[in-house]
């Protein structure tokens, strides 16, 4: 039975579009310097709290005292935050992620003021009720300031980036780009802000690489060699970082590669990196992907190979994302079980730690371990916006659902839904295509969905796409996967899409310095795709 009804969605909407305006007008008459202090507190409990806060006076971007931690446009407040300002009007927009309330404010500050600001910031949801725990899969600040940001947003796992240098043998630390503080106030246990674990993971990030090794201290300058190297590791795993690298196929073809990267540095806060497309119908490039981090410019050649006409699928500052997706719906197609994931790049990128989340189905007891081992599963749904749980036939995504005796295989789909931004429609996708599609507020004045079932192998997301027009802001499970007569759909034709993506890697980088290593790789991609190809058994 669908658990995806009116009255569960109108509550989870209201408390999550809760808009508090506070405005206070401070005008207290005192001899010396005006001071204003913004107490953060939990309101059940009363106790202060961590979180990440914006300031802004007459819409301009306020100076931040170099005794506060922050990065971006972003104040960490650790139950208190001091200002002293000189007079005006102020707005503060304070957050802890997307499982409370985001709190918009305003203050007047009067020659002389001096005053005391609470600012209570109401939980919405509670997502380990239901078993889901979150996590950000690349940050590039130090260890320190890390742990408390990770706080303020609330997230469970934090990856901390080592980058590879080009320059040097090994890699090394991301260079921390914040404020650093002494005597950092502790924050209490479990039960006060939930399970909190971190990672070190090495990230390569170079135009045509994008791949980033975890759970491994490999640290050799060469990503091939580097991806050889944890091959006898049952712990390590790969992740394709950039969907939209030029070799892909090649990270694609090896048994590590476990994740791709669905949200991740495009995908920003205030708006996604621009997909510049190509033009003309002889183009070994589709277009180029132009990331700006910092003082850093990057363009990324997209190589898939995708029909000239398909370029007005992409247009627009969603283009970036639902390329992205496209690439990663191909990848499944061919028969791959790949996990999506998220990351934001905090630190290095100009959005917030946490804006990209990937959350991990943990039914046992919680632990660093047991995270990893959820997402190496599947068993997660990504976001840069709503929260999406889902259920089908009681399992959650990851899964593999079998038929030996041909029979239809019918859906009890469970929706739970926490949404901000408005939501433009609720999708089911099996194998590429739509099975079902609907306006969010058509879909819970029906209160269900209508009866589904699935006849053949292949896999399901469900996801839900919003209306933010500066970039693509949507939730997406993981595939759920089904399997008749025990075998996995591979399409022909998404095969030969990477193949062919293949011959063009190897056409755009002749003459350029070919290592042992890479030329490996190309052998064994060459060997992996050609052997895809002689098992397809779909169009």
């Amino acid at each position: 039975m669908d658990h995806f009804i009116a009255s569960r969605l109108r509550r989870t909407s209201k408390s999550v579009a809760v808009f508090c305006a506070l405005a206070v007008a401070l005008s207290l008459s005192a001899f010396g310097q005006n001071q204003v202090v913004l107490e953060v507190i939990d309101p059940e409990t009363g106790n202060p709290v961590p979180a990440r806060l914006d300031f802004t006076k007459s819409g301009k971007k306020l100076s931040r005292d170099r005794k506060t931690l922050g990065v971006g446009e972003s104040w960490l407040a650790e139950g208190t935050v001091t200002l002293q300002p000189a007079p005006g009007d102020y707005e503060f927009l304070a957050r802890r992620g997307p499982e409370f309330n985001s709190i918009r404010g305003g203050f007047t500050i009067e020659r002389g003021s001096r005053d005391t600001v609470a600012i209570e910031i109401p939980r919405s949801i509670s997502m380990h009720e239901e078993g889901w725990y979150s996590g950000d899969l690349s940050a590039e600040v130090d260890a320190n300031s890390l742990a408390r940001w990770q706080l303020a947003d609330a997230l469970d796992m934090v990856v901390q980036t080592t980058l590879s240098s080009k320059n040097k043998g090994v890699p090394e630390p991301a260079a921390s780009k914040v404020t650093k503080q002494k005597d950092a106030p502790k924050w209490g246990g479990p039960e006060e802000v939930g399970y909190r674990w971190s990672n070190r993971s090495i990230e390569y990030r170079s135009p045509h690489v994008g791949l980033a090794l975890h759970r491994t201290t490999e640290s050799t300058e060469d990503p091939f060699e580097a991806l050889e190297a944890i091959e006898g590791d049952a712990m390590a795993m790969a992740e394709v970082t950039q969907l939209l690298a030029a070799d892909l196929p090649l990270w694609l073809a090896h048994p590590k590669v476990r994740c791709a990267r669905l949200l991740g540095l495009a995908n920003r806060d205030k708006g996604d990196a621009l997909l510049a497309l190509g033009r003309g119908d002889d183009s070994t490039e589709f277009g180029k992907l132009l990331i700006e981090l910092g003082k850093d410019r990057w363009s990324i050649p997209v190589l898939a190979p995708f029909p000239a006409k398909d370029r007005i699928r992409f247009r627009g500052p969603r283009g970036a994302g639902m390329l992205s997706e496209a690439i990663y719906w191909q990848a499944l197609e061919a028969g791959l079980r790949l996990t999506p994931t998220a990351a934001s790049g905090f630190g290095g990128s100009d959005t917030f730690l946490g804006y990209n989340r990937v959350y991990a189905y943990l039914d046992s007891e919680p632990s660093h371990d047991a995270w990893w081992e959820a997402l190496v599963k599947g068993e997660v749904f990504v976001t840069n916006g709503p929260l999406l749980r889902v259920m089908v036939n009681g399992v959650p995504p990851g899964t593999v659902q079998a038929s030996y005796r041909n029979e239809p295989i019918p859906l009890d789909i469970a929706v739970s839904l926490a949404v901000r931004d408005p939501v433009d429609y609720l999708d089911v996708i099996f194998n590429g295509e739509t099975l079902y599609n609907a306006k969010l507020e058509d879909h819970y004045r029906k209160g269900e969905f209508p009866p589904l079932q699935i006849d053949r192998s292949g896999w399901l997301v469900v996801r839900v796409v919003t209306s933010h027009e500066a970039g693509y802001r949507v939730a997406t499970t993981a595939p759920f996967y089904f399997a008749f007569d025990g075998n996995k759909r591979i399409s022909k034709k998404a095969v030969a899409f990477f193949r062919e993506w293949l011959d063009r890697t190897e056409k755009v980088t002749e003459g350029s310095v070919m290592t042992e290593s890479r030329s490996r790789a190309i052998e064994r991609a060459r060997a992996f795709w050609s052997e895809l190809d002689q098992q397809s058994n779909a169009p």
